[in-house]
């Protein structure tokens, strides 16, 4: 889950826990700003993320929920390596903001562990073009 992320037109609307590394999204946010989906773009249009990689929680299935601090506080050590060699440069020297979707409370009861690594740009406005190996 994540706050202030851009919403995409509903067109072929996918399941999050489907989008992988390389793809370029939108997002559709549903009510309590939960991810409801995601619409695949081309990279060379405009869209307002990049999937820098998929990170997957150790924990079992049944294990109970951690919260969603401790999700982003695993997402954020596990992101940075990934931002790191899927955009050429550290996050701290890049212009560009890393986004984390990790499990909500529902998703982790079904058995959802994975965090999905974004990228957007830092300026507000739309990406065009892939970020991998830009060195933004």
């Amino acid at each position: 889950m994540a706050v202030g992320l851009a919403t995409s037109d509903g067109d072929d609307l996918r399941p999050i826990s489907d989008a992988r590394p390389a793809e370029c999204l939108d997002v559709s946010l549903e009510r309590g700003n939960q991810v409801g989906g995601y619409t695949r773009r081309p990279c060379k249009s405009g869209h307002g993320f990049e999937v820098v990689g998929v990170v997957t929680s150790t924990a079992a299935k049944g294990d109970a929920y951690p919260g969603s601090d401790a999700l982003d506080s695993l997402g954020q050590k596990q992101c940075l390596p990934l931002f790191a060699g899927y955009v050429g440069i550290g996050f701290g020297d890049s212009q560009l903001l890393i986004r984390l979707l990790t499990p909500n409370p529902d998703s982790w009861a079904s058995g959802d562990r994975e965090t999905i690594c974004l990228v957007q740009s830092g300026d507000g406005h739309q990406l065009v073009g892939s970020v991998r190996n830009s060195r933004r």
